[in-house]
């Protein structure tokens, strides 16, 4: 099955799709033998049109060139001809799932969408570094309460890093017996790529297929042709792209108002096709989540280790309030609430 992660040209689909199986008709003559079958087998017809019937039909489609093009655009006007034309194109409310949300998601390297990575932590000079314990110490005035075990590690010169296997207060642990120059240091994300999810929606087309000749004959001719090849290749579209062909209908002949080149009379008759696809867009840029921190600033609880004041936890409304400097080392800690 297609995956159409885009707007899904149709008019384009149909019409290379056409162009195809007119091609295809052309070099397999023995098809109009199916498409013509009626004139060789069955008994009433048979006796009247019989092979010369389908003979001229060869003759004819082997020696014409069939133009396929979109509306009717004067300078592009060669009979014989089949045209396309959209007759309406409606969005399925029916169909439409809450925020257009889809089921894809892609993954984006930075360097295809022309944005870079941020860093969790800035590069630092660090205060010392332990190699056989794999210990390096952060400077006091350097935040890494964001760093979470599974997040590079690198000196940002020579893009060489490892992944951090734990924090120890300010102190960032990784493999123990590592060379790495750690003259300057920085942290990235983990993953180092974006993320998309799509949006989705789907649409009902009506499409006309307008064959048209400068004779009844081999309008008839075209027209069975055009059936025979929709119906041949419904199954090849609804598995690339069209999520259904369905309600194929024909008019009348008619005789429409413009004429060839030579001022000939046109004769039309037009197919309509209704058909069901999807439409998607990508949504939003995200970075996939590695750590949650919850904290807020407590001007009680700053200290030399914490210039900043930070608490974390959740904080829940109460007639108690945790001492500042304890809420830093709870999942949870209380405000009084005078409310």
């Amino acid at each position: 099955m297609h995956s159409n992660l885009g707007i899904f040209q149709t008019d384009v689909f149909i019409r290379t799709l056409l162009e195809q199986s007119i091609q295809d008709v052309k070099e397999n003559l023995w098809l109009l033998d199916y498409v013509l079958w009626d004139f060789t087998h069955n008994e009433f017809l048979k006796q009247r049109y019989g092979q010369k019937q389908v003979d001229a039909a060869k003759i004819w489609f082997q020696n014409n060139n069939i133009s396929i093009f979109h509306q009717y655009v004067k300078d592009k006007e060669k009979f014989p001809a089949i045209v396309l034309t959209l007759g309406s194109s409606t969005e399925s409310q029916g169909l439409r799932t809450l925020g257009d949300v889809g089921e894809h998601t892609v993954g984006l390297m930075p360097s295809e969408i022309g944005q870079k990575i941020p860093y969790v932590v800035a590069p630092f000079t660090p205060t010392g570094f332990e190699p056989g314990m794999g210990i390096v110490e952060v400077p006091n005035n350097v935040d890494i309460t964001a760093v979470s075990a599974g997040m590079i590690l690198l000196n940002p010169s020579t893009g060489t890093g490892t992944p951090v296997l734990n924090i120890s207060g300010q102190n960032i642990i990784i493999q123990a017996g590592l060379e790495l120059d750690a003259s300057q240091l920085a942290v990235v994300p983990q993953y180092r790529y974006f993320q998309t999810r799509f949006g989705r929606s789907f649409f009902e087309e009506n499409w006309h297929i307008t064959c048209a000749t400068n004779d009844v004959q081999t309008l008839l001719w075209l027209h069975t042709i055009v059936i025979f090849s929709l119906l041949r290749y419904r199954e090849f579209m609804e598995h690339n792209g069209i999520l259904e062909v369905t309600n194929l209908t024909s008019t009348d002949i008619f005789n429409a108002d413009f004429s060839n080149a030579a001022g000939e009379e046109i004769y039309c008759r037009q197919i309509s096709i209704n058909t069901k696809c999807q439409q998607n867009w990508p949504r939003g840029l995200h970075k996939k989540l590695e750590s949650i921190l919850l904290r807020n600033t407590n001007p009680q609880a700053v200290s030399v280790t914490d210039p900043e004041g930070y608490v974390g936890g959740i904080s829940i409304a109460s007639n108690l309030t945790t001492p500042a400097l304890q809420q830093n080392d709870t999942n949870w800690y209380t405000e009084e609430n005078e409310d």
